[in-house]
């Protein structure tokens, strides 16, 4: 047993039974046993996974990917068909009865997409973003017109006249460290105020039939503020609610017939026009 490594004579003596002696002199080499290293993610985020050889002097090299397939090759790609932890193993050969191998668990992971979620304010017209995803460790918003955020439930608003459609993207690390991505596109309409109808002429005249000025449409309840102004402008009739129509009635009394100013107010708008009260 040699102490150490390196090179070392060896000499045979022969002593034959006739007393003659011979000598043989050899070098040899003793050469420390390889060792198997190898560099791989043990937490893999995707199926396909590379196992790079680190060994020194290694001869031959055989994997076990742990799922029934192997690889003789020193730098391999594989790629595992579905999640799961996987045992590897990795032996290697120095040409001779030397060999070395590792034993390690590796984790293949299938990370979810996360799913983008827009629900906009119909009278504000503001937008609030989400995930169907409850736990992550960082998350980015890009809402396509150069502006990010990296709250986890950001609300945006483009812009009074910025209709259009936007690219919107959210980047999310899972708490194994994965990043998921997903995008959308969405059409972005300022607010539901362009559902609001308002009349421009009404006859309240008691037959049941456009009796009143009111406001209707798709969200109505949008409206904050409704002013009737005369010609002259006097404030006519005024209401904080869309539900209190006007009766075409003025101090009691009703309003004579004729062309009426309204300035119909709410979050984000403001709408002027004339309504004509005909008798």
């Amino acid at each position: 047993t040699f102490s150490n490594y390196g090179q070392f004579t060896v000499r045979l003596i022969a002593i034959a039974d006739n007393a003659c002696v011979d000598t043989i002199d050899n070098v040899i080499t003793i050469s420390p046993p390889g060792q198997a290293i190898a560099n791989y993610n043990r937490l893999n985020c995707t199926p396909n996974v590379n196992f790079e050889n680190q060994s020194i002097d290694a001869f031959s090299y055989f994997w076990d990917f742990g799922d029934g397939t192997t690889s003789l090759q020193p730098n391999p790609n594989h790629t595992y068909s579905t999640p799961g932890n996987y045992i590897i193993r990795f032996i290697i050969n120095q040409g001779t009865a030397c060999v070395d191998s590792l034993i390690d668990t590796i984790t293949v992971l299938n990370p979810s997409i996360p799913d983008i979620i827009i629900e906009q304010e119909a009278c504000s017209g503001v937008l609030r973003f989400r995930t169907n995803f409850s736990r992550f460790d960082a998350i980015t918003w890009d809402f396509g017109d150069g502006s990010t955020s990296t709250l986890p439930i950001p609300s945006y608003f483009y812009g009074e006249n910025k209709s259009g459609n936007y690219r919107i993207q959210v980047t999310v690390i899972d708490t194994n460290g994965c990043v998921a991505q997903k995008d959308t596109l969405y059409y972005f309409s300022p607010s539901a105020t362009s559902y609001i109808y308002i009349p421009n002429v009404f006859t309240p005249n008691g037959d049941g039939f456009n009796d009143t000025f009111k406001i209707v449409g798709e969200f109505p309840e949008c409206v904050e503020s409704v002013l009737i102004f005369d010609r002259w402008g006097n404030l006519i009739f005024s209401s904080n609610s869309y539900l209190n129509a006007w009766d075409g009635s003025y101090k009691n009394g009703p309003a004579p017939e004729g062309a009426y100013v309204y300035v119909v107010s709410g979050k984000r708008f403001k709408r002027y026009g004339t309504v004509t009260l005909i008798r």
